[in-house]
């Protein structure tokens, strides 16, 4: 199932890598607009990767990036309803507790083609679905393989 891929952001329009605060990534810095988000991702991924970790980021009600970052390891090639599920919940305590009506971003970083699976859109699905379940807003969610950062709409997790 090949499907058009976006042409990878090129580097050079990117601010220097090295320095996260000039990508707006910092903590308490405002990620606002899909550019923000994307350059957040590729950031994240800087090229390819040998195993699947799912990242989250979460932000408060005004768009700030919290100061943690939420990396899991390991994860398995499809989603496990209970693990979204509780991840998710915890996701929620910590944002009513210290961000109260803030939202998450996420991304799947994992080897392999860098074309959107149906276990990315597995994913999609589960993160996006428990998300909605727990009332917690998804500014965006990536999948990041290859080099390249796919982002996954609504229509994806359809």
């Amino acid at each position: 199932m090949n499907e058009e891929i976006p042409e990878p952001t090129d580097p050079t329009d990117l601010p220097d890598l090295t320095h996260p605060a000039d990508l707006g990534l910092g903590p308490a810095q405002r990620l606002l607009t899909e550019a923000d988000l994307a350059r957040w991702a590729s950031f994240i991924h800087q090229g390819g990767s040998s195993r699947s970790t799912l990242w989250l980021l979460l932000l408060d009600r005004d768009g700030r990036s919290l100061p943690e970052l939420i990396a899991i390891d390991d994860v398995e090639p499809g989603p496990h309803p209970v693990f979204v599920a509780n991840l998710l919940q915890l996701v929620e305590v910590k944002l009513a507790t210290i961000a109260p009506g803030g939202s998450m971003v996420a991304m799947l970083e994992r080897p392999g083609t860098p074309h959107r699976t149906p276990a990315d859109r597995e994913w999609n699905e589960a993160v996006r679905g428990e998300a909605r379940t727990c009332g917690i807003p998804v500014q965006a969610l990536f999948v990041a393989c290859a080099g390249r950062i796919l982002p996954m709409t609504l229509d994806d997790a359809a």
